[in-house]
């Protein structure tokens, strides 16, 4: 084979290598830039005790559930800082805990399900991320 006819097929190779890297390169920077920041690492603080509450739970018959509850702070977050909107956690637990029946307090599942559905309300009442997830710490039903 000649010279001229090694260049000419070499070089659509080439043009389409420098193509593909371009195009690889490009989005990979562009992929950088539209990238979410990376997530702090929280670490868990002080638990806190938020207190005790009986509420008359949904169903045939009447029963009532005794639900302890504390808040996991992410650290640097003291007692002194969330204690004033105890109130309105204990307000939206009773409407949460109120709903519920006996069966959500016997099984591991419906614990599970309770505490996201309380953290989730707790997170909301302190949205600058003073609480990590709330924690039972009594469930009886009677």
């Amino acid at each position: 084979m000649s010279e001229t006819k090694k260049k000419r097929r070499l070089l659509p190779l080439l043009l389409l290598l420098i193509v593909i890297g371009g195009a690889a390169s490009g989005g990979y920077v562009l992929g950088m830039r539209n990238a979410p920041p990376a997530e702090e690492e929280v670490h868990e603080g002080e638990v806190v005790e938020v207190g005790i509450l009986t509420v008359s739970l949904g169903g045939a018959g009447t029963q009532y559930a005794r639900v302890g509850l504390a808040m996991v702070l992410a650290d640097g977050y003291g007692a002194d800082e969330v204690s004033g909107r105890f109130p309105l956690v204990k307000d939206a637990a009773i409407s949460v805990l109120a709903g519920k029946d006996p069966d959500d307090f016997r099984t591991q599942a419906g614990l599970a399900r309770l505490r996201e559905e309380l953290s989730d309300i707790a997170r909301d009442i302190y949205p600058d991320g003073e609480v990590l997830r709330v924690v039972l710490t009594e469930a009886l039903v009677g």
